[in-house]
Parts: C-alpha cells; sequence; structure tokens
C-alpha cells in the first residue's frame, strides 16, 4: 500500500489513446472532488501511454506552494457504519483491509452508477477507476512462466490464496445473510478486482488508540506514480501533510515545478520484486531500492562447531535446529556491512577465527582465507541463481523491441514487465559477482599480514 510521499519529476511525453469516454470521467472526478472541497486546481488526471493513469501540473508553481489538497470526506475508507449492512457481526472481526476492498465493491455493485439505485456518493471516483486490475495474481499461468525462478511465483500464489480464503470467510457470508448482496454479482473475481485496487491503490495508517492498521482510498491523489528516493527522508514530512484537525491531506510543492510536469509519488522503499506483485509494473529505470534475497545454507559450510553455533545463534542466523533462517539480500551495490558480517561468521573455520570474531561482528573480514570462501559462497550462489533465470537471446531482442513500442495491448505490457523483473535480477546478480570477485590482492596481503601478526600475538 502506498505511503503518501510525494515529488515531482519533468513529464516529457503526456500522450495516448484515452477515450473521449474515459477523459470525461476523470473530468467528472475532478469535478466531483473539487465541488465537495478538494484544491486540485493546479493538477488534473490524464493518461500516458506507458504509464497509464497520471497526474499532471496544469501551471507552475514555486517552492512551498499548495499543490493539491484532498479532504477526509472524500476518502473511501473501510467504515462502514453509513451502510445498511454495518450492524452485521462480521465487520466487528474483518481486517480494515478487507472491510476496504468490500466497500469498494459494494458502493460499486449495490450503490454504483450501473445499478438501480445508483446512489453511491463514491460513484464518480469509483467509475474513473481502471475496469481491469493489472496485478500479477491475476495473469495467466502459461504466462507467469517467464517469472519462474525471480521469486516472485510465491507471492503472486499467496496473494490468490488470500483472496479465495476471503471469499469463503467473509464474502460468502454477507451473500448467505444479506439480500443486497447476490451471489450472481459478488463473484470471485470482482473480488480479486477490489482486492487488486486495494494493494495497490489505498493508503495505509495506524489508529492512535491501539496502532492497528486503517486503509483507505484518496481520490484524485492515487492517480499518481511512484517514482523511488525523489527526496531525502528528512524532507518529506515538511512536504506531506496529513492534518486530522483540518481534516485533510495537504501536498506542497519541493522546490519550482513547471506546467506539465508529472506528479509522481514515492511508494516507499520497494524492491522490484515487490512493484511487480503489489503493483503490477516495474521501472524501466534502474530502481535505486531494488535487492534480491539469495539463499546460503550455512549448515552446508562447515558450521558444525559448538562455538560457530552459538556465534550463529547470536546472531540470529540459525534456528534451534541449526538450519539457515535466511535470506539474505544483494544489493545494487553488494552486501550491506552488516549482511557480509553475517556471510563471515557462517564461515569462519578454526579456533584462530572464531577467537576474532568479534571483528566479523564489527562489519571487518577476519582472516584473507575466511573472506575468499565467503566471496566463493557468494558468488556460487549468485551463479547458480542466475543460471536458474528464464532467459534467453530473444528475451533481449523482445524486451528492447517493446521498450520501444508506443502502444502496447495488455499481453504485451504484462510481457513486459516481466521481461524487466527477469533482466533487473539478472543485472543485479551480474553485479555482485563482479562486486565479489574485485577482492583486491593487495587487500587480501594485508589481510594475511595482519593473521600473522595476531599469530605472533597468542
Amino acid at each position: 500500500m502506498a505511503t503518501i510521499q510525494v515529488v515531482f519529476v519533468q513529464l516529457l511525453v503526456l500522450c495516448g489513446a484515452t477515450s473521449s469516454s474515459q477523459q470525461s470521467k476523470y473530468a467528472v472526478l475532478e469535478q466531483w472532488a473539487a465541488f465537495h472541497g478538494a484544491d486540485i486546481s493546479k493538477v488534473g488526471v490524464a493518461q500516458s501511454s506507458h504509464a497509464g493513469q497520471v497526474l499532471a501540473l496544469r501551471e507552475a508553481v514555486d517552492p512551498g506552494d499548495l499543490v493539491l489538497s484532498i479532504p477526509f470526506g472524500i476518502c473511501l475508507s473501510s467504515d462502514w457504519s453509513k451502510e445498511d449492512i454495518s450492524k452485521d457481526s462480521l465487520f466487528a472481526t474483518m481486517p480494515s483491509f478487507w472491510r476496504l476492498a468490500l466497500r469498494l465493491l459494494y458502493h460499486k455493485l449495490v450503490l454504483g452508477n450501473d445499478t438501480p439505485s445508483g446512489e453511491s456518493f463514491f460513484a464518480p471516483y469509483i467509475d474513473a477507476l481502471p475496469r481491469k486490475h493489472a496485478l500479477p495474481f491475476g495473469y495467466p499461468d502459461q504466462e507467469l512462466q517467464r517469472v519462474h525462478g525471480a521469486g516472485v511465483n510465491e507471492a503472486i500464489q499467496s496473494q490468490r490464496d488470500e483472496v479465495a480464503r476471503a471469499f469463503e470467510e467473509y464474502l460468502a457470508p454477507l451473500i448467505a445473510n444479506h439480500p443486497t448482496i447476490r451471489a450472481d454479482v459478488f463473484t470471485l473475481e470482482e473480488l480479486q478486482w477490489a482486492a487488486a485496487l486495494a494493494w495497490s491503490r489505498s493508503y495505509r495508517s495506524a489508529d492512535p488508540n491501539d496502532g492497528s492498521d486503517h486503509f483507505t482510498f484518496v481520490p484524485v491523489l492515487d492517480m499518481a506514480n511512484h517514482r523511488a528516493r525523489p527526496l531525502p527522508e528528512e524532507q518529506r514530512q515538511r512536504f506531506v501533510v496529513r492534518d486530522v484537525q483540518k481534516q485533510s491531506r495537504f501536498i506542497y510543492a519541493p522546490y519550482a515545478l513547471a506546467e506539465g510536469e508529472q506528479y509522481w509519488h514515492d511508494y516507499g522503499v520497494l524492491t522490484n520484486q515487490q512493484l511487480f506483485t503489489h503493483y503490477g509494473f516495474v521501472p524501466r529505470e534502474k530502481n535505486p531500492d531494488d535487492s534480491l534475497a539469495i539463499h546460503l545454507n550455512l549448515t552446508a559450510v562447515g558450521a558444525s562447531l559448538e562455538a560457530k553455533q552459538l556465534l550463529l545463534k547470536a546472531g540470529v542466523i540459525v534456528d534451534l535446529e541449526q538450519v539457515t533462517v535466511g535470506p539474505f539480500y544483494l544489493y545494487l551495490g553488494g552486501l550491506s556491512p552488516g549482511l557480509m558480517s553475517v556471510h563471515r561468521l557462517a564461515l569462519l573455520d578454526g579456533t584462530v577465527e572464531l577467537s576474532r570474531a568479534g571483528l566479523v561482528l564489527s562489519g571487518h573480514p577476519v582472516s584473507a582465507a575466511n573472506e575468499a570462501r565467503v566471496r566463493a559462497a557468494l558468488t556460487s550462489t549468485c551463479s547458480t541463481v542466475l543460471g536458474n533465470l528464464p532467459w534467453s537471446v530473444e528475451d533481449e531482442q523482445r524486451l528492447a523491441e517493446l521498450e520501444e513500442k508506443k502502444k502496447q495491448r495488455p499481453s504485451e505490457q504484462r510481457q513486459l514487465m516481466m521481461l524487466r523483473l527477469v533482466n533487473s535480477e539478472r543485472e543485479l546478480l551480474s553485479a555482485n559477482i563482479e562486486f565479489f570477485a574485485a577482492f583486491e590482492e593487495e587487500a587480501l596481503a594485508q589481510l594475511m599480514a595482519g593473521d600473522r601478526s595476531f599469530q605472533e600475538e597468542l
């Protein structure tokens, strides 16, 4: 779910085939939001051929200027208190996420513009939402073979299972107890649509009383796209304000913005795997927050000495049965110092190295021999994972072809996202193999000298 961190970058092209009917729905959404107190005069919803729905600046703004504000009153929350079926005891135990997804579905299928009542307050917002969701858990299984080995299949299956459980535990009882919730309308496919939108568009905030999660749709604001790390962490709260007293969300410009620039969210620190499974896209540019989990079997590299087991347990590296807890995460710049320490600790050998384990925990190599073992194990693991990724010369050619294609069919968009994901993992693994191989001989020599000095002191 998106956090509320926002920035702007130059929008080079805002184009694409937006039907007049879809554009009119965006216009109705903007008019409805403005009528109910939203200040969106400086932004508008548009359609990009590559990015779907976007927000674009209608006029230039200076640093610190208000760009838009959205009152809480037009936000679709998980609060059912105003609906006819709100007294159902099921809502008392239902998680906020599923209350939100089902409330969206209720307003679409019972109260929406396409229903006899047509009385939903949120109809202009719901009409502007995509009719089909684009999350991978809805991809055909045959297509998902393209990402087999890319680490996302388990997450995708988990989403499918979660929706199926929610249908049985929450939606089926509501269908049985309330005539307005008809089985022929409230289908599994509709629940999948609502869940996908809740996963990819809702905002999460903590209840000040008990700290529990509350999920909400924020109209207009949720049309913005993601860009990683646009602002330093310490600056973000200055430009995005959730004002409980004024009952609105306020977004301010962090610097001067020109007419035609696109309005971006920073959804948070997310890997390409997370962006793919929870939002349905993979960025074309390098993701500075991307990482990849690898599994290194610590028990297979001599982690049997009792002293070593105690160290590994102290570092929460192995569980009580002496098996790997992992996983370990690779980043574009290799392993973080702390994670390198974990691997060095796992491959310690002999009493001398064990006695110097404090250096490992501080992020330093213990010896040249241990450093070589660590890098050899990591290189081998990375090479194995890389070799198992589905990739061919044809895939590389197809990726380049789709990147240059201005208008893509839905199946081509899905294919492009999967090719981007696998290619980004290939690049990350290759970069780390190079990183592990780049340990200079001079550094090894210094470590060896340090080993001799230490042994002389003993």
